[in-house]
């Protein structure tokens, strides 16, 4: 398989969707994972983790055979979603693991008490 194709039908959606068509005409309302589901499941395009010089997220497009039978609304709800979804800051991170971690040791040992682990 060579990459030429690829990047031409790449190229191809995203001018299209940087154009003034009707699929960026549409109401641009906050997408939920659980509203484009199908489209997530198709796993072209993630979330790396990762994040830019200037602290934008990092959207990873995997090879992926089927990329030109993506729609162009596909395209578009999977990468409002990604582009969407907020940063969250590492202590809340710690913070939230934390209080997981408390629970699950009350829930496993009682009365939260787990030895030198804790």
């Amino acid at each position: 398989m060579t990459l030429q194709p690829l990047c031409s039908d790449f190229t191809n959606i995203l001018f299209s969707l940087s154009s003034t068509d009707e699929i960026m005409q549409l109401d641009s309302s906050p997408l939920r994972a659980a509203d484009i589901t199908p489209d997530l499941r198709k796993q072209f395009a993630f979330l790396s983790g990762g994040r830019g010089d200037n602290g934008s997220p990092i959207i990873v497009f995997p090879e992926f055979p089927a990329f030109g039978e993506i729609t162009d609304r596909e395209f578009h709800n999977v990468l409002t979603y990604l582009t969407s979804v907020p940063r969250i800051c590492s202590d809340s991170v710690w913070l939230n693991l934390n209080n997981a971690y408390r629970q699950l040791s009350r829930a496993v040992f009682g009365n939260g008490v787990c030895g030198s682990v804790c």
